[in-house]
């Protein structure tokens, strides 16, 4: 998949799933005697941030209207066909999204092309 290829909503969750990886990469492993904090975090770098839209992309109340909330479920099926994002799902539901090694890469590319995308997304 090209930059010229991606829809907004691409745009956006490439943009906000790079930007919380960076920040669970840069965060230090707790002390040992706070186990669950290490699982956590190890389960975090595994299998990528927890998917969390209405607090991404919906503001300040943290909730998004049904269809954007479809049209971001689709853009997470096209990045994850392109081989973009991997998703862990638990009881049907995305539990967590992370870039591929390609989907990277995308995402450098879109930071050195574009100034921030907008944070909300709700129209």
């Amino acid at each position: 998949m090209n930059i010229g290829d991606l829809r907004t909503e691409d745009r956006l969750l490439i943009h906000a799933v790079a930007e919380r990886m960076a920040d669970i990469a840069a965060t230090p492993n707790p002390p040992a005697w706070q186990r669950w904090e290490r699982v956590r975090l190890d389960d975090l770098r595994t299998y990528g941030p927890e998917y969390r839209p209405g607090e991404w992309f919906g503001g300040g109340g943290g909730t998004l209207n049904g269809a954007t909330m479809m049209r971001f479920r689709r853009a997470i099926h096209r990045l994850g066909m392109a081989g973009l994002l991997r998703t862990a799902s638990v009881g049907g539901r995305t539990r967590n999204v992370k870039l591929t090694p390609e989907g990277v890469k995308l995402a450098a590319e879109l930071a050195g092309t574009e100034t921030t995308p907008a944070a909300r997304c709700d129209e």
